[in-house]
């Protein structure tokens, strides 16, 4: 820029000498008046602009050899001007010399405006815009910094008391460490730990021995924005993509460059939480690299995956652990109840470690007066998930039907008619909805609704051999929704 500066200023001199001298010597020299007089007009042409030239010389950024060249001719422009006002008028030979010299000097000129400086404006307004440009894709990046502000792709620490974990993590870390297996589900109905348990899953020493610090999480939630999600793998592990991230394509297409940087060594992607609806989802996030892994958690058990693992209830040891935990019945300090009120509120919270957790806490250091309301209250027939308007609204997340066309939810709420723990044959429910909702007698539509239920973790389909033929039945896992 410095010297972009000097270059316009000594242009800006060297060019006022000239037209000076032009100038001086055309109403002397008459016989190169004629010739001089163009000289000067097309110099009274080209002053305004050698003087913006002079002024903007470090915007414009002129090309060193260029204005050089044209600083030269009109140094000797000066001197062939002063030359000519020494010759007589009776020496014709220096008089067609020189004027054949002046004619170049003045097509030198002429070209310079005619071609160079349109040139230089041109090539000046493209790097305006271009310049520009980056500066509006700084100011976006900025904004959309400030709109959605980076995560940290590392693995949530665990805050509370984990039971129950030790066989699935044994269980799913065998399923995840098969060669054949990239892309893996962990399913199961919300609350029931799957992200606590891929989080503990991430502390065994053997997965922490292979994966070391390529271990990346990320929360999907139930609008994903895949651009966003790429942005923060990149800014977690510092690494520059090769262009701006503009669209989910743009993040898509660059991500193997992110995950090709932190191999060969082995690296394990984890999705957690994601809906159905985004089932696409992590197979776009799937790439042919040696050594890595995606490990997907969902209520949904999609059934497009191939390796799936179904993460069971609490068993009721662990579950009254869990419970006894979270009521900090252990410290002393609280009221504890006989040990038979404390198994019906376990029974009742159905093995799910949300619930067991949030009624646990709830009833945390409570009088005894207040156990017993509590009692009294889920006695007479109100639901545990009812009674806290917290653990309703987590809960609530598995229930919900978008563009419930074919009567899901209503078959779902049909299931709280029949008796608790108890096996519903199919044939049953075919008749039931036929009447109901005018499915069809063969039963297609009404099956179809089973698988979606299943799928959707809330209902649970078995086979059972009677007489030498098989008969669908279905048990179902969410009591405490009814």
């Amino acid at each position: 820029m410095a010297a972009g500066a000097a270059l316009g200023a000594v242009f800006g001199e060297v060019f006022a000498v000239f037209h000076d001298s032009v100038k001086e010597v055309g109403s002397k020299a008459l016989m190169f008046k004629p010739i001089l007089k163009s000289l000067e007009s097309q110099l009274g042409i080209l002053a305004p602009l050698v003087e913006d030239i002079r002024q903007l010389s470090e915007q414009l950024e002129l090309r060193k050899v260029e204005t050089e060249t044209l600083i030269e001719h009109m140094k000797k422009g000066e001197k062939l001007v002063r030359k000519c006002s020494k010759i007589r008028w009776w020496n014709y030979c220096f008089k067609v010399y020189y004027s054949t010299k002046l004619q170049e000097l003045d097509n030198e000129i002429l070209k310079f405006c005619q071609v160079v400086l349109p040139v230089y404006g041109t090539r000046n307004s493209l790097m305006a815009l271009s310049s520009m440009n980056r500066m509006l894709q700084k100011v976006d990046s900025v904004v959309e910094s400030l709109e959605t502000p980076r995560v940290s792709c590392a693995v949530p620490g665990l805050r509370d008391l984990t039971v129950g974990l030790k066989i699935p993590i044994m269980e799913l870390k065998t399923l995840l460490l098969k060669e054949e297996v990239q892309l893996l589900l962990v399913t199961a109905p919300g609350g029931c730990g799957k992200t606590t348990l891929v989080q503990k899953l991430c502390q065994d020493d053997q997965i922490k021995g292979i994966y070391k610090e390529n271990i990346l999480f990320v929360n999907v939630s139930k609008t994903p924005n895949v651009k966003v999600i790429v942005k923060n793998l990149f800014d977690y592990k510092r690494f520059r993509p090769e262009f701006l991230i503009q669209s989910d394509e743009d993040a898509i297409e660059q991500l193997p460059q992110l995950l090709n940087h932190i191999g060969p060594d082995p690296i394990l992607l984890i999705l957690d939480d994601v809906w159905l609806g985004s089932e696409s989802l992590p197979e776009k996030f799937k790439f042919n690299i040696p050594k890595y892994k995606i490990l997907v958690t969902s209520r949904t058990a999609f059934p497009r995956f191939e390796f799936t693992y179904n993460l069971k209830l609490l068993n009721d040891v662990d579950a009254n652990d869990l419970f006894c935990h979270s009521a900090s019945l252990q410290d002393g300090s609280s009221y504890i109840p006989a040990e038979e009120d404390i198994k019906k509120i376990v029974r009742g919270c159905g093995g799910f470690p949300l619930v067991l957790k949030v009624i646990g806490g709830s009833l945390c250091r409570q009088k005894e007066e207040v156990w017993c309301s509590r009692l009294m209250k889920w006695s007479d027939g109100r639901s545990f998930v009812s009674s806290d308007a917290e653990l309703l609204a987590c809960l609530q997340k598995s229930l919900e039907f978008q563009n419930d066309k074919d009567n899901i939810e209503d078959c779902f709420m049909d299931l709280g008619s029949f008796l608790e723990d108890q096996r519903i044959p199919v044939a049953a429910l075919i008749d039931m909805w036929a009447e109901l909702y005018g499915l069809d007698e063969n039963g297609i539509h009404a099956i179809a609704n089973l698988q979606e239920l299943t799928t959707r973790n809330l209902a649970s389909l078995v086979m059972a051999r009677y007489a030498g033929c098989f008969i669908s039945m279905i048990f179902f896992l969410c009591d405490f929704f009814m």
